[in-house]
């Protein structure tokens, strides 16, 4: 709930979702923000396709386990807030070049076809495969593995591509590193699946923010599709001029109908003094077939602030009219409508109302057992609404909070806002509920209509939270595994494969003395030396840009080093031994060896089958009654 007001200043729309009686964590509350999506208009029809298990939420059987979450809403207005101020595109100058890379890590499985060529056949598919789609290969390497498939490596113009093949298990690893054309990213993929025979899976892939390449050709043009770009996605259309009047507060009144579940109910509006003569509120409920249908009006005052003492009904127009005059019992004259006309199911509250039967009608929900039951006078289901147009009239927000504290243990009391026109000067309407289900959804629609009516921007702007007793009864439950669904996640996690382990570490170069060519080889030369990792000779590109990529096949793996140009370099090291520390034996030999790099940034992860994200060590010992 702290986050609430935060992401408010962020979103056209936030919600906090509150929910108890969990297994283990037994209450929890997140908040969500979105300036695309209206919490308050869900669409289902995905769970209706998939119907995924769930544990207490389940909407599709009872729609009210959706909006009972509904902790805290408000849509926001950003115009209101200072946030639509003409965005500055160029927020990375243009002249800069910008060192961006991305590595495409992709796993694929069932790959019969492509896991079971030859080195070579793999190079001419592979490479086939990526011209198709507009990739320039530069050089190439490739050759057979110890445990039968083959190892590829192609230079492109726009970076480099890897394929491991393990022929036993149907797997093809893929790597896509590309330093521009990163539009094209997908599309390559989607190729050399096809190309391995691998296009229905399964087969996962995620990427790696890694270097790039300084001095290509288009880097200008790919400049504009690096990084995240300065768009508008909050509501800035200009504010509609038209601003509420009696009129719009007529049909709000009307519209508010719809919230009551039972017509035959008894509905009472609060009016002004006597001396107004009409009472806007009421005419909206006029031939609205309301059954019982009760006018309160107070007296006007004398000189001395009283009025003389009376409690009359008069029926006129077929309206009920009761006058609250002088001291009257708080309570007294409502049980004399409940006894008239039956329970009271809906309470609506004039503009003009009198702060002093606003008072009385709040009182209500203090009462003490012993003065009175409130659930004799008030329907289970009570809606209650009230529109606020002064803010000083304290009384209004006052029957509001109180009309909060009738609940159960085991309710919330459900009180929205719906704004009309300007989301900080325009008209407040306040509904409040009790034992009605979906609330808010219905408030929602409410709004919807006022809107389509009106021609004046209308929607939930806000909630008020529940009050909660300070001490609520609460049946602890200490949930266990089978609460549950573990049986998916096991599988998964057992049938991991692991083939190897890979490891990329982005480093900054600090000397002053320049880097070159020459120098990375010896440094990879003496590193990969004194690991034992025997390899091909060195493949060098240096038709890219102003930098190079160096390149090899291991004995059980390969390792590239990429060099931006300027300070920036990249060390791929691929093993097929898990237990080869990287970092020890290869990552810190090669920083030794070149002198005056920096870690960056390390990312480390295996190679296999299975959506592999685990090593065979953890594997081994974490795999229950496996």
């Amino acid at each position: 709930e702290i986050y609430i007001d935060e992401l408010s200043e962020i979103f056209d729309h936030t919600i906090t979702l509150y929910e108890d009686h969990l297994p283990m964590v037994c209450k929890q509350d997140f908040t969500m923000g979105s300036n695309k999506i209206d919490f308050l208009k869900p669409n289902f029809e995905l769970m209706r396709k998939y119907k995924p298990d769930t544990y207490v939420y389940k909407p599709l059987e009872e729609i009210n386990t959706h909006y009972r979450i509904y902790r805290h809403y408000s849509k926001n207005d950003a115009r209101a807030q200072g946030k639509c101020e003409k965005l500055d595109f160029n927020v990375y100058n243009s002249n800069e070049q910008r060192r961006a890379g991305i590595t495409m890590i992709v796993e694929a499985e069932n790959a019969g076809l492509g896991a079971s060529m030859p080195a070579l056949k793999l190079e001419d598919i592979l490479k086939t495969a990526i011209m198709k789609v507009g990739i320039s290969p530069v050089s190439t390497i490739a050759q057979a593995s110890d445990h039968g498939g083959a190892v590829v490596i192609i230079s492109t113009q726009e970076g480099y591509i890897v394929a491991h093949t393990w022929p036993e298990h149907n797997y093809v690893g893929l790597e896509i590193h590309l330093w521009s054309q990163f539009v094209k990213l997908e599309t390559i993929r989607f190729s050399l699946l096809q190309a391995v025979g691998s296009t229905k899976g399964p087969w996962s892939t995620y990427r790696i923010v890694a270097g790039g390449m300084l001095g290509t050709d288009n880097w200008e043009e790919e400049q504009a599709t690096i990084g995240p770009r300065p768009i508008e996605s909050r509501n800035c259309e200009p504010i509609m001029d038209k601003s509420p009047d009696d009129t719009t507060l007529r049909i709000v009144m009307e519209e508010s109908l719809s919230l009551i579940e039972k017509k035959d109910t008894t509905a009472l509006v609060l009016c002004g003094d006597t001396t107004k003569g009409e009472c806007e509120s009421l005419q909206a409920f006029k031939n609205k077939n309301i059954r019982n249908l009760v006018a309160v009006w107070t007296c006007p005052t004398d000189e001395n602030g009283e009025s003389a003492n009376s409690n009359d009904m008069v029926v006129k127009d077929g309206i009920s009219n009761t006058f609250l005059c002088g001291r009257t019992d708080s309570i007294e004259w409502l049980e004399n409508v409940v006894q008239n006309f039956g329970t009271i199911g809906f309470v609506a509250v004039d503009p003009d109302a009198a702060p002093e039967a606003i008072r009385k009608v709040s009182s209500l929900f203090r009462l003490k057992d012993s003065d009175g039951n409130i659930d004799t006078i008030l329907a289970a289901n009570t809606v209650i609404v009230v529109p606020i147009l002064d803010e000083s009239n304290k009384s209004r927000m006052m029957l509001v909070n109180e009309s909060r504290r009738r609940r159960e243990i085991d309710e919330y009391v459900a009180v929205h806002e719906i704004t009309v026109g300007h989301i900080k000067t325009g008209m407040k309407i306040w509904f409040t509920a009790t034992r009605h289900p979906a609330f808010l959804s219905h408030v929602a629609d409410v709004a919807s209509r006022i809107q389509d009516r009106t021609g004046i921007e209308s929607a939930v702007t806000g909630n008020k939270l529940d009050i909660i007793d300070e001490v609520v009864p609460f049946d602890a439950y200490f949930g266990t595994m089978d609460d549950y669904e573990t049986v998916p996640g096991l599988i998964q996690f057992s049938n991991q494969l692991p083939l190897g382990l890979q490891s990329i570490y982005q480093f900054d170069y600090k000397n002053e003395a320049p880097l070159s060519v020459s120098k990375l080889k010896s440094a990879l030369d003496r590193t990969l030396g004194e690991t034992n990792l025997s390899s091909s000779s060195p493949a060098i590109s240096t038709k890219s840009g102003d930098g190079a990529l160096i390149f090899l096949i291991l004995k059980a793996g390969h390792a590239v080093v990429l060099w931006d140009g300027g300070t920036r370099v990249d060390t791929n090291l691929f093993t097929y031994d898990e237990n080869i520390k990287h970092k020890d034996v290869f990552a810190e030999k090669f920083m030794e060896y070149v002198g005056g790099l920096e870690f960056v940034l390390r990312d480390e992860m295996p190679r296999g089958t299975g959506h592999v994200v685990n090593s065979m060590d953890e594997i081994g010992t974490r795999t229950p009654g496996c």
